[in-house]
């Protein structure tokens, strides 16, 4: 425990005045000393520091906004090398030539020019302020946005955290838009978009790191961040950001934060119905509206999948999609209306550069944990070409912002899986001629035998038919965790049958624990009795042989027994 060790703190601050005024009054004493850089222009600002009236706090007045910059006005004092913008990567790379877009992008950056200067605000207070007080080398420097407020155990945390040298600290946060919901700690949102954001960046006191200049807030955290060599979230330590996230990246142009005497002038200036006999319904539609600009402005609006459930064909998968995309706090990605997205499927139309078109389907929502699920349950065919596309959009191209994808594989008892597949494929004949099937539309045991002759072993599987090595799970699940190198917190595997029958509240709480949503209600899809001729005995039990050492495998790659399963 360290309960000497100083924090110097840096705010950038514009525009936030009654934001900053919780912010001053719920942090201000953590602090040795906290400079708070703001611009003569923001007169709110200036009172509401100087009303607060703590002696730690210094203001530094700074070009923020070039814009509303006066002659009478502070100027920077970086110069040379110091005044240099630096330009993302992902749009002026630096290893090679820009593409044709990051081109365009470059252009745009250059025509719009400096839009606000937080990078240039702080390296100043960094480079020309800070160590000219008796700031030591144990000592920290703390970065820390306007509309942050620490937890009530802040000092007890720090003291109890082993800081080291060459490493970024940050804080977990959860992000709330309306005052009285902060007070009663309620209706927030967790934030998970960027691990290392600039809300909150802890580093022991060094004069060899600064911040750069850019063009806007975005690109400065990232780039501060990437100068150390490790980062870590400070265990414990949830911070409260007041409003939503990635919002005014250019300086602040809308409200995310409302006390409750702002709400019916938001409403009138944004032409929101204001009804004040129902609050809920009112903060919903100011949510609403709040997330669509949000939205719009947000430089990096593409995300990524948290979860892709893996389907094997005629396993249930469209009836449990149809459940979650029916909860609170989960998407299902599309790509129109009433139409999933089945990116990965071997008859939609792929090119190995189009990850950019792929992750434009999972645009990041309120608090970046928006919660996004992918499927497709018809991977089966071409399997390998399927997987290298599925390892080349989760692996090779995604990039470290982006969480990895769990996986949810859902499956179902062989036997019942293939008995579906040959009536679904008899319903259809004969369009279903062509598919695969050793003998259209002849019986099933015909089919079954006839690929049972032909069946050496899942890599010289039947070439005329699938309804038996479409059953074959442990082989292609195997095949994806291998691949794609999850671990076993990385993926489920889980049956139908155990989602529908006696004990299937069990197997409902461990997928909506897995996927982070609320308890689904049981699920209901089609059995056997449906069909017209029940599945003749001799060729179950055949068939309950063949699956037997493939079953034996899964069982035991996820570590139990699907009982369910059980030739009864």
């Amino acid at each position: 425990m360290d309960k000497q060790r100083k924090i110097y703190a840096i705010t950038v601050s514009k525009n936030y005045s009654k934001i900053l005024e919780i912010s001053i009054a719920e942090n201000a004493d953590y602090f040795e000393k906290w400079y708070i850089a703001t611009q003569e222009d923001d007169i709110n600002t200036i009172d509401v520091i100087k009303k607060a009236n703590k002696s730690n706090i210094e203001i530094v007045y700074y070009p923020l906004d070039p814009k509303k910059h006066k002659d009478t006005h502070a100027k920077s004092l970086l110069k040379g090398p110091d005044a240099k913008l630096e330009i993302p990567p992902w749009v002026l790379p630096p290893d090679k030539e820009p593409t044709e877009t990051q081109k365009q992008k470059l252009c745009a950056l250059k025509r719009k020019g400096l839009i606000f200067d937080k990078g240039g605000a702080i390296r100043q207070i960094q480079k020309k302020t800070l160590f000219t007080n008796e700031i030591q080398e144990n000592d920290l420097v703390l970065l820390l946005d306007s509309d942050i407020v620490l937890p009530k155990n802040f000092e007890d945390i720090i003291a109890n955290t082993k800081i080291k040298k060459n490493t970024i600290y940050g804080s977990y946060r959860k992000d709330y838009l309306f005052y009285d919901d902060f007070l009663k700690n309620k209706n927030s949102y967790d934030y998970s978009v960027f691990d290392g954001a600039g809300f909150f960046q802890m580093y022991l006191a060094t004069e060899s790191k600064y911040c750069k200049r850019t063009v806007d807030c975005g690109y400065v955290d990232v780039e501060f961040k990437q100068q150390f060599k490790n980062y870590e979230y400070i265990e414990n330590l949830t911070s409260c950001h007041l409003g939503a996230s990635d919002m005014n990246w250019q300086g602040k142009k809308t409200d995310s934060f409302l006390f409750d005497d702002d709400i019916q002038s938001f409403c009138d200036l944004n032409k929101i119905e204001y009804n004040k006999n129902n609050s809920p319904d009112i903060k919903n539609k100011v949510v609403k509206y709040i997330e669509a600009i949000r939205l719009q402005n947000q430089q990096n609006i593409e995300g990524f999948p948290d979860y892709f459930i893996f389907g094997f064909p005629r396993c249930g998968t469209h009836s449990i999609i149809s459940k979650i995309d029916n909860q609170k706090h989960i998407y299902v990605a599309k790509k129109s209306y009433n139409k999933y997205l089945e990116f990965f499927e071997t008859d939609a139309p792929y090119q190995y550069t189009s990850f950019a078109s792929y992750i434009r389907h999972f645009p990041k929502l309120m608090g970046g944990n928006s919660n996004w699920v992918d499927f497709s349950d018809n991977l089966i065919d071409e399997f390998e070409t399927n997987i290298e596309r599925v390892w080349l959009t989760f692996k090779k191209r995604k990039w470290n912002n982006f969480n990895d994808v769990k996986f949810i594989f859902l499956i179902r008892n062989p036997v019942d899986r293939a008995y579906s597949a040959y009536n679904s494929f008899d319903l259809d004949f004969p369009a279903s001629k062509t598919w695969k099937w050793c003998e259209p539309g002849l019986s099933f045991n015909d089919n079954i035998n006839s690929e049972l002759v032909s069946f050496d072993d899942i890599k010289n599987k039947s070439e005329c038919g699938s309804f038996l090595s479409n059953g074959c799970y442990f082989y292609y699940i195997n095949k994806i965790i291998e691949k794609l190198e999850l671990s076993k917190n990385d993926f489920l595997v889980i049956s139908i049958e155990e989602l529908t029958r006696k004990n299937s509240k069990e197997y409902l709480e461990e997928l909506s624990k897995f996927m982070n949503i609320d308890c689904m209600s049981k699920i209901s899809v089609e059995n056997n009795n449906e069909y017209e001729f029940e599945l003749d005995k001799n060729i179950k039990n055949k068939l309950y042989e063949f699956y037997k050492p493939f079953n034996n495998k899964l069982f035991e790659l996820i570590g139990r027994e699907i009982k369910e399963w059980n030739n009864e």
